[in-house]
């Protein structure tokens, strides 16, 4: 079995230990939350609908403020908060930019190639 190998199944027995952990936790955070649901339903439909109301408003004005910054192309601060106006992403066709380059092989001393990455994902 090769370095890689050992480290996933160490990697997957880590993974499996803390699934274990967070599992009673949720458990020990469900009684404790059981004591005290009466009260939070309560709460919940005192205040929720106040709060999405809020949120709904504040989705509101945040589209009406991206709208005013992006007609006015400036940035615009306020006591707290700032829109900062960026301008659009420049962005490259690299499968048809590599095709050019096949005919013009001094692009390729433009080009940067980072370094490699790793991600880690469920086998499904």
């Amino acid at each position: 079995m090769g370095l890689a190998n050992e480290k996933m199944t160490e990697y997957e027995e880590t993974c499996a230990r803390l699934a274990l952990l967070q599992a009673e936790y949720a458990r020990q955070i469900d009684v404790v939350m059981a004591a005290v649901k009466d009260e939070l339903d309560a709460l919940d439909a005192e205040l929720k609908p106040i709060l999405d109301s809020a949120t709904a408003k504040k989705s509101e004005a945040e589209v009406a403020l991206k709208a005013a910054v992006l007609a006015t192309g400036n940035t615009v601060k306020g006591a707290t908060l700032m829109a900062v106006w960026a301008k659009g992403r420049e962005t490259w066709d690299t499968s048809k930019l590599a095709g050019f380059a096949v005919a013009h092989p001094e692009l390729l001393e433009l080009r940067k190639v980072g370094e490699p990455t790793v991600t880690i994902r469920a086998i499904k």
